[in-house]
Order: structure tokens, then C-alpha cells, then sequence
């Protein structure tokens, strides 16, 4: 298959399994964060292909299959708030800025995200059960956690899957 061709295919394969997850997790309630966090590295791994376009298409198209068909749409939501849209942002900022200012601007999203969250929840009059400081306490190790695994993740897919994904070529 050709570059366009091979990533079309691939991003059509990772928003299938994508949305799959998403409907999974609702399922899983103990194991959503951790799958959303593990299927947010379909769109990086697009991202990081040189696809970022298709990354975002793929999170967006997979988000709003699990908005369809997943019976717990606020679950679909924290996929759509936190984790969808990080991958590509993840791969974009550390192609542009430095390792400090990247983390700086990553974090500065994820709180925005988790503000909106929170009022958006509260909007819908949903009992989130504890104060809002204490989601952003939480939240900040927890980011950083998160950003490292991906960050990892991205290192062992170029060294190790990426020939099996992507063929070797960009």
C-alpha cells in the first residue's frame, strides 16, 4: 500500500478499535480511566506518523461512535475531555517547543480541560462527590504520570512496532 493509502487504513483500523474501547469502558467502569488513557495513543501514534490530521479525525470520529452507540455518554465524555485530542497535541508540542515549555503548555491544557470538566458537570448537575480542588490536586501527578507513559509508549513505537504498523516509511 501507499504512505496516504497505509495511514488512511491504519487511522480507519485505530478508530474502529477506538470506539470499541469506548463502549468497552463503559462496561468496565474500574478499568475506564486506564483504557481511555491506553486508547488515547491511537491518535499519537498518527500524530507521530507525520498524520496529525488523521490522529485528530480518528479520536473526533471514534469520539462520537462512542457517543452513539456506548450507553454511558459521561464516560465518552472524559475520553473526549482528557484524552482523544492529547496524543496529536502531545506529538505537536514536542516536534515545536522544549521538553520544559512543552510540559508547561501540556499542563496548561489538561487544567483547562479539567475546568471545563468540572463545570460542565456541574452544568449537567452531575455530583462529581468531592470539591473541585480536590480534582486538581489530584490531577496534576496523575497528568504527569500519564504524559510520561505516553512519552514512553511514543519511544517503544518507533523503536519496536512501528515497521509492523506502518511499514517502516513515513
Amino acid at each position: 500500500m501507499r504512505g496516504a493509502a497505509r495511514k488512511m487504513a491504519v487511522s480507519a483500523v485505530m478508530t474502529a478499535v477506538s470506539a470499541a474501547g469506548l463502549v468497552l469502558g463503559t462496561a468496565l467502569p474500574t478499568l475506564q480511566l486506564s483504557l481511555y488513557a491506553a486508547l488515547s495513543a491511537f491518535p499519537a501514534v498518527l500524530a507521530a506518523e507525520g498524520a496529525a490530521l488523521y490522529g485528530i479525525l480518528s479520536a473526533t470520529a471514534a469520539t462520537i461512535l462512542g457517543f452513539v452507540l456506548a450507553p454511558d455518554k459521561l464516560a465518552v465524555l472524559t475520553y473526549a475531555l482528557f484524552f482523544g485530542w492529547y496524543g496529536p497535541v502531545y506529538v505537536a508540542l514536542a516536534c515545536r517547543m522544549g521538553r520544559w515549555a512543552a510540559l508547561a503548555v501540556k499542563a496548561a491544557l489538561f487544567n483547562a480541560a479539567l475546568a471545563a470538566g468540572l463545570v460542565g458537570f456541574r452544568l449537567l448537575a452531575v455530583d462529581i462527590g468531592y470539591p473541585w480542588w480536590m480534582f486538581a490536586l489530584a490531577g496534576q501527578p496523575l497528568f504527569l504520570l500519564y504524559d510520561r507513559v505516553l512519552g514512553l509508549f511514543l519511544g517503544f513505537y518507533e523503536r519496536k512496532l512501528r515497521r509492523y504498523i506502518m511499514g517502516g516509511s513515513r
